[in-house]
């Protein structure tokens, strides 16, 4: 699914709620879990040290690679860990700091950098001061502990060897002040006696130095490693640690959010702006009706006299001259004007439709034809004891009689008349068949408003004995498989679709008072009735609202 700039913003504008609540609810659910449950808990402070490694040394001292010292820096050595725990006074013991421990080698260079982490900055600078300090005094007591054992082994050689020097010297000594000395077998014992001896003495030097290194290392056992730079106390937190945990938690929430909202866009399948209107209902878009705010019942609702300049009096403007386009040169003098459920504004438009046609010079009629829930009386202001019953069970009544003639020329509206008890029986007569051509011998224009064409079947019925039908759908909430089922039950009765009116289509609201709460039931534009039934022309008549919340239809 392909979304643009402007569908994306109209997703945030629908579900800014999950934008708004995700975000926040992860947030503080992260920074609950960095104040009780994470291991860092509140912000955490790191603190570096570094020591150097001298592995260069005079007087003939071994060198030792700065890899042997990262090694034993890693491994924490228990008694460092002790020592600072011990020095400092810690609240816990040494397996817990070395929690808080980092030791490593810089590349390419022979400094071991000890970094230390704690919730307080002096004490992260602390912990990494001491424990530089004892580690570099471990480092100098391990060499000479080291260094001592090498000795002992030394000297235990040289001890050996000079008992095996003198011994040799000895036999020399003995052999030299011998008679037969000059005899060829003594003297040739004297010459391997005199190359042992060689080779033994040549074996107490080397040894002897080995011994005089080892006491050189041992001397500058304490300079192996060095403090070449102390902790200092760190002025803000480290950046890795439970600061960005919430703000994490945010962005998480944030991506939820969205990942939800393209899902549910994904899933959506209510009409909307753009949809293919001729592939799902078998007409084309007529109109769209902007999403208008504050439309009480009554009066309120013919927006086209209160807000003639109004972005929806334009859209019923439109709606108008695309029938007159789509009635082209065929007949189109009656139209039937539903929807596939309640609530989704057909009676509305049907009555400022009404208007739009008079003003345009169309001897126009509106009838309510939704006899179990009438509407029209209410938003003409005008009585409901005679009307499209009172024809329909009187096959002598003139329909001029329970007509109202409004204060807007060439309009007439017939209300539904009086309640019935089987309205579907009713409308199912002939009588509604002639009773419409009866009105349309006289007029230019019928306007039926008729139920919802898939809560009863009144609306069939009506429809069979009109040129077309237009069906109201209401964006982002008519769903698609409805309109579908709705305009497959228009086809199966054999009712041209004239076209769709797409209403309340989401954007920026229009600027005229339009909404689907209001209040009053009686207050309107029209003619006051008579006890007799005839009808006096009035000025509009606008009564107050009634504080009770209704459905506008």
């Amino acid at each position: 699914m392909e979304l643009g700039l402007r569908q994306l913003i109209r997703l945030a504008r629908r579900w800014w709620w999950i934008l708004i609540l995700l975000p926040l609810s992860f947030g503080v659910l992260a920074t609950l879990y960095r104040e009780y449950i994470s291991p860092q808990g509140t912000p955490t402070y790191s603190a570096s040290a570094t020591m150097l490694v001298n592995d260069s040394q005079g007087g003939g001292a071994p060198a030792y690679e700065p890899e042997t010292f990262e090694v034993l820096l890693t491994g924490m050595p228990e008694p460092v860990l002790q020592a600072v725990v011990d020095e400092l006074a810690l609240p816990y013991d040494a397996d817990t700091l070395q929690t808080k421990l980092a030791g490593s080698l810089a590349p390419e260079t022979e400094v071991l950098v000890l970094t230390a982490y704690d919730k307080s900055p002096r004490l992260a600078a602390e912990i990494a001061n001491s424990f530089a300090r004892h580690f570099v005094a471990h480092v100098g007591q391990q060499v000479v502990e080291s260094n001592g054992r090498a000795r002992e082994v030394l000297d235990r050689e040289i001890t050996a060897l000079e008992s095996d020097i003198s011994e040799t010297s000895q036999q020399i000594q003995a052999l030299a002040n011998d008679p037969a000395a000059e005899t060829p077998p003594v003297r040739e014992q004297l010459s391997s006696l005199r190359t042992t001896l060689s080779t033994q003495q040549q074996s107490l030097r080397e040894l002897d130095q080995q011994r005089r290194g080892l006491d050189v290392n041992t001397a500058s056992a304490q300079s192996r490693v060095t403090v070449s730079e102390q902790a200092a106390v760190p002025p803000t937190p480290d950046p890795a640690s439970g600061t960005l945990i919430p703000f994490i938690g945010v962005f998480v929430g944030l991506v939820l959010a969205g990942g939800i909202i393209f899902l549910l866009a994904y899933l959506d399948n209510t009409v909307r702006s753009g949809a293919n209107f001729r592939a799902l209902a078998g007409g084309p878009l007529l109109s769209e009706m902007p999403r208008i705010a504050r439309l009480r019942s009554g009066s309120r609702q013919l927006f086209l006299i209160g807000r003639p300049r109004s972005t929806a009096a334009e859209a019923i403007r439109l709606l108008r001259t695309n029938i007159e386009f789509a009635a082209g040169e065929g007949s189109l003098g009656s139209i039937a004007i539903t929807s596939p459920g309640k609530g989704e504004g057909k009676s509305t438009i049907a009555a400022n439709l009404g208007v739009a046609m008079a003003q345009a010079g169309l001897n126009t009629v509106v009838i309510d034809a939704n006899l179990r829930d009438p509407w029209q009386h209410r938003i003409f202001g005008i009585s409901n004891e005679a009307g499209l019953t009172t024809l329909l069970q009187r096959s002598d009544q003139p329909w001029q009689e329970v007509a109202a003639d409004t204060s807007i020329e060439n309009l007439h509206v017939i209300p539904a008349g009086p309640t019935t008890y089987q309205p579907a029986d009713l409308l199912s007569r002939d009588r509604l068949y002639h009773v419409l051509g009866t009105i349309g011998r006289s007029v230019d224009m019928i306007l039926l408003d008729t139920p919802a064409i898939l809560s009863v079947s009144d609306a069939l019925v009506v429809s069979a004995n009109v040129d077309g039908a237009i069906l109201v759908c209401r964006s982002g909430r008519t769903r698609v498989d409805t309109l579908r089922r709705a305009a497959a039950a228009l086809r199966q009765g054999s009712v041209p679709i004239v076209g769709v009116v797409l209403n309340q289509r989401a954007g920026r609201n229009d600027e005229a008072d339009y909404t689907d709460t209001g209040g009053d039931e009686s207050g309107g534009i029209g003619m006051a009735s008579s006890p007799n039934g005839a009808r006096r022309s009035g000025r509009p008549t606008v009564r107050p609202a009634s504080r009770r919340t209704r459905r506008v239809p």
